[in-house]
């Protein structure tokens, strides 16, 4: 699962813990037979990163934000917003 992933990350290197989240996130919706994973971590820590790699690899699912502004910063990020167009 790591090249997978490493594959599908939308950035050259991962911050702190975005690998094993990830991962774990996998696991559980995947193998461990979950139907949703939440994802607490404080401003900074990457989670937008991290939801656009879990879609990824899902080939199928949206992304949500709970305001505008941090919708327009997705957009506004060369890397992400290029996994949005398409």
């Amino acid at each position: 699962m790591t090249s997978t992933v490493d594959e599908l990350f939308p950035f050259d290197s991962f911050r702190g813990k975005q690998h094993l989240v990830i991962e774990a996130c996998i696991n559980a919706l995947y193998h461990d037979g979950y139907d949703n994973v939440v994802i607490d971590a404080p401003v900074g820590a990457g989670k937008s990163a991290v939801n656009m790699t879990n879609l990824k690899y899902a080939s199928d699912g949206f992304y949500t934000t709970p305001s505008k502004s941090l919708r327009q910063q997705l957009m506004g990020d060369e890397k992400l917003s290029e996994e949005f167009e398409g």
